[in-house]
């Protein structure tokens, strides 16, 4: 079985509500020994990267954020920066996911920093179908 370290970030979500909890409280993420669902994102680039629990390698750490426009996001993407070396040298892939489009990823993070410097795995998941997949999408109602 493959380790997955899932780090959530809450999104905000504009669109249907199918497929969405109606309250945070209600999302089921994953717990210790279970497997990851099959998703896919697309990557800075456009190109679709499909994930499933027989695919996976190595462990890897997949962190959901809300976009490059969320000041919250753009320091924990710092803070993560620091420590992606060592976690890749530890044997993690590291991941992100936004709802941002693919062309949006990198253009929209607000950090010069980050964005000179990107050495992230920066995924797109702008239909919500990876969030929904591992049960975390939830439609607040305010």
């Amino acid at each position: 079985m493959r380790k997955v370290i899932l780090m959530l970030v809450i999104l905000p979500l504009f669109v249907s509500a199918e497929g969405y909890f109606q309250k945070a409280d209600d999302v089921t993420p994953l717990l210790p020994g279970m497997s990851i669902p099959t998703f896919s994102a697309k990557n800075i680039k456009g190109e679709g990267v499909t994930f499933s629990s027989e695919s996976i390698k190595k462990p890897f750490i997949l962190t959901f954020y809300r976009g490059g426009w969320c000041p919250y996001c753009n320091s924990h993407l710092g803070e993560m920066r620091q420590v992606e070396r060592q976690l890749k040298d530890m044997g993690f892939d590291v991941f992100f996911i936004s709802p941002d489009q693919p062309d949006h990823l990198i253009n929209s993070l607000k950090d010069q920093k980050l964005k000179k410097n990107i050495d992230y795995q920066l995924l797109s998941d702008s239909p919500m179908s990876a969030a929904k997949a591992f049960k975390i999408a939830f439609k607040s109602r305010s």
